[in-house]
């Protein structure tokens, strides 16, 4: 899914209904309406407000003007595996306006996300904006699941559960968000320069 540019919501992908499997990586799609009256343009990859039963594949320079760059959600995800890296939503950087009302250069979450397999937020911009609930599933005792974040935000629910192994990159934070580790699960910061 390379370079395709939608002119409201979802660059490469638009879901109101259920799709079981989506697999291939997403690079360079944005959702953008520059110059017009009104900037709400969401998920620069991905617009979805139903169910997506499998999302594998990486995530790269995908753009929205308002919120979500790579990924927009009031729907559910399940198992979304990958790299993020380079996502970012504009709004800010153009107009000033807070990260509280726009945001998730990686992924705006209203809706519910079910982490099952290893997942890397790998830039600044991929930022997490989570208003709904984010949980991982899936890791063993010998095989845990790794998670690389970036800074998540927006007042929602995140749980790390079943052998999470959890890192948050160098001088981003957790805020506004109701954070629950499991006794098998951790989370680290990653020490400057990382």
């Amino acid at each position: 899914y390379n370079n395709n540019v939608a002119i409201w919501h979802g660059g490469a992908i638009v879901n109101y209904g259920t799709i079981d499997s989506i697999t291939g990586n997403f690079n360079n799609n944005s959702a953008k309406l520059d110059g017009q009256p009104n900037y709400f343009s969401y998920g620069g990859a991905i617009y979805n407000s139903g169910t997506i039963n499998s999302l594998d594949g990486n995530f790269n320079n995908n753009s929205a003007f308002v919120c979500g760059g790579a990924i927009y959600n009031s729907g559910t995800i399940n198992s979304p595996i990958g790299d993020f890296n380079g996502n970012d939503f504009r709004g800010h950087a153009l107009h000033g306006w807070a990260e509280e009302v726009l945001g998730g250069g990686a992924i705006y979450n209203k809706g519910t996300i079910k982490l099952t397999g290893n997942v890397n937020f790998l830039t600044s911009t991929d930022d997490i904006f989570n208003s709904g609930t984010i949980s991982t599933f899936g890791g063993t005792l010998g095989s845990p699941m790794t998670l690389q974040m970036q800074s998540v935000y927006g007042g929602g629910n995140f749980y790390l559960d079943d052998y999470t192994n959890a890192t948050l990159a160098s001088g981003r934070v957790i805020e506004q968000n109701e954070f629950n580790i499991s006794e098998h699960s951790t989370l680290s910061t990653l020490p400057d320069g990382s």
